[in-house]
């Protein structure tokens, strides 16, 4: 398991694929955003500020980040972000004040995103830290 700072996130820019953005509240799941390299954007959000509850039954079990998020009832319903046109450029000017791709998740998720707690774990690793995770905001990268 590698703990990075945001910044470190940023520069690094890990595999999008990889990347999802959860809450812990009172010990319940949320799914807040994800990450996907696809050709015309890079974020799905959940549309509820809350998130999407999981079932946290394939991150016990295997920890299968992937599967959790798949399995939400509201999965079809995200908001697509950070845009990009046929050529590559942005849709949404604005979105030109971040960095890249990752600064964009990182302020989606939080105003100050410098405090998130960003951690890089395999499946195993987070099959075996799940229940540890303490109530706050999280990006994982879990890698497969």
């Amino acid at each position: 398991m590698i703990r990075m700072t945001y910044e470190q996130f940023v520069k690094n820019e890990p595999n999008k694929d990889s990347v999802t953005g959860i809450k812990i509240e009172n010990g319940e799941f949320y799914f807040l955003m994800w990450m996907e390299n696809a050709e015309h954007y890079s974020i799905q959000k959940a549309m509820s500020s809350d998130g999407y509850k999981m079932n946290t039954s394939p991150i016990s079990e295997s920890g299968d980040m992937y599967s959790a998020v798949q399995s939400v009832a509201e999965y079809n319903s995200m908001y697509i972000l950070y845009e990009k046109d046929d050529s590559g450029n942005l849709v949404n000017k604005e979105d030109a004040v971040y960095v890249n791709s990752h600064d964009y998740f990182g302020y989606a998720m939080y105003a100050k995103p410098e405090k998130l707690t960003v951690l890089e774990v395999s499946k195993t690793e987070l099959q075996a830290i799940f229940n540890s995770l303490k109530d706050g905001l999280y990006i994982m990268i879990v890698n497969k």
